[in-house]
């Protein structure tokens, strides 16, 4: 398994595609600060490194799952367009290698994006946009605990997104079926005879951790219904691909 996974990732991480990816990953927060600290030189105002990251905290939930799809694309894309996942299995890997050793090397991928992008937004910030040091220690709390709270649901979403790879294998449906999923979701998990049934919609969970603080109490959910995501579609998928006749 951990040589599947350090070959899928050995082979990502030599495309084009993921040098353009990384390169977005470092540019974009520094151009977000680059920005604030244009205002401050030119307007007469005065944004903070804590303005910055309140406004970032707004949309780093959604420009995440719009970056699992580019993940998911690098890590998974050659696969489809080339048909090579007889070729594994053929060669002798188990079928839940294939499956699960995909999903653990798109996990790790998305981590170090995570990882670069965290590094310029801090970096590119502490150098650019005044920061006050008493201020320091409860803004990067609030930033660590949405990324705490994002992680499992991304995680979920990857599964999700994992289970579409493998079961389609068509990058055009894949992207359609996941966008339509995401948005109109509500109306399946509103009819659920459950008890409160949008508690189990994954982005209504995106939406709560920017919305309101993050509290032991809403991390507790974000990782129980960011697991279960990741079990219930791991399992689905891998059942599926076990069970398919490849050509």
């Amino acid at each position: 398994m951990l040589n599947y996974i350090h070959g899928e990732l050995w082979r990502a991480f030599r495309k084009t595609g993921t040098a353009v990816f990384f390169g977005c990953m470092f540019l974009l927060p520094a151009i977000f600060n680059g920005g604030f600290a244009f205002l401050n030189l030119n307007l007469q105002v005065r944004f903070t490194l804590s303005d910055c990251i309140d406004g970032m905290m707004v949309v780093i939930p959604f420009i995440g799952c719009i970056l699992l799809l580019v993940i998911g694309d690098l890590v998974f894309g050659d696969e489809l367009v080339c048909r090579t996942l007889k070729n594994s299995v053929s060669s002798g890997m188990g079928r839940g290698t294939v499956y699960f050793g995909k999903l653990a090397a798109e996990v790790l991928f998305s981590l170090a994006g995570l990882a670069a992008a965290v590094a310029s937004l801090l970096g590119t910030g502490l150098v650019l946009l005044p920061w006050a040091a008493e201020e320091l220690p409860e803004m990067l709390k609030k930033l660590f605990c949405l990324l705490a709270g994002c992680l499992p649901l991304w995680v979920g979403l990857l599964a999700v997104l994992n289970f579409l790879m493998f079961v389609l294998r068509n990058s055009v449906a894949i992207a359609g079926i996941s966008i339509l999923a995401f948005f109109s979701g509500t109306f399946f998990f509103a009819a659920l005879p459950v008890q409160n049934p949008m508690d189990f919609y994954l982005p209504a969970w995106l939406v709560q951790v920017v919305q309101y603080p993050v509290t032991g109490e809403v991390l507790a959910w974000c990782w129980g219904i960011g697991l279960l995501y990741t079990a219930a579609f791991s399992l689905l998928g891998y059942l599926c691909f076990f069970r398919r006749e490849l050509k």
